[in-house]
């Protein structure tokens, strides 16, 4: 049986203070260095895959399609009902994973990836080191609009939108504006 009596306050406070805060989804560098290959295989698997804006690889439910309409009514349509059942990414959040999975942390918003990433090298395309796995990014009028995954072979793996979902694609069929290589990567 519980007991009634309330809790000492004192000793809440004092084990909030003690307590190591929880990690932030700001960026992070890997201890280690990342393995370029697994980035790429990860994405790779992703092809085929479904696009809802907001999504970070989940499979697509009745449910989660409500949420992600709720959350963001003038991104999801209708026309993402037809992945239901399927995993779902949009741009940055199948960057996201795919560089989570060697221990690179990024933002699921491509506009604060490109700002807030800890960057190893980064540039505008006439300089992209086309034989490196790097983020790609397209800007827009306020910022980074879309991004995808460099596979550093001529082929760019990104979660495309509703129509296509995740597709691979040569290296100048969009046109990208910048190039990035978090810290770690290499």
């Amino acid at each position: 049986m519980k007991s009634s009596r309330p809790k000492d306050k004192t000793k809440v406070k004092q084990r909030e203070k003690t307590e190591k805060p929880k990690s932030s989804s700001s960026p992070s560098t890997p201890k280690r260095k990342a393995n370029p290959s697994k980035i790429v295989k990860y994405a790779d698997d992703a092809t085929g895959s479904g696009y809802v804006f907001g999504s970070s690889g989940q499979v697509l439910t009745d449910s989660s399609y409500r949420g992600f309409k709720r959350d963001h009514p003038k991104q999801v349509t209708n026309e993402s009902k037809k992945w239901r059942h399927k995993r779902v990414y949009d741009c940055s959040g199948l960057v996201k994973k795919a560089f989570e999975q060697e221990g690179i942390n990024l933002p699921h918003n491509a506009d604060e990836a490109w700002r807030k990433t800890k960057w190893q090298q980064k540039g505008d395309m006439k300089s992209l080191p086309k034989d490196k796995v790097s983020i790609l990014y397209r800007r827009g009028k306020d910022g980074m609009k879309h991004t995808a995954i460099y596979c550093g072979d001529g082929t760019v793996i990104e979660a495309s939108g509703e129509k296509k979902g995740v597709i691979k694609t040569k290296y100048d069929s969009t046109k990208w504006s910048n190039w990035g290589i978090p810290e770690g990567l290499y």
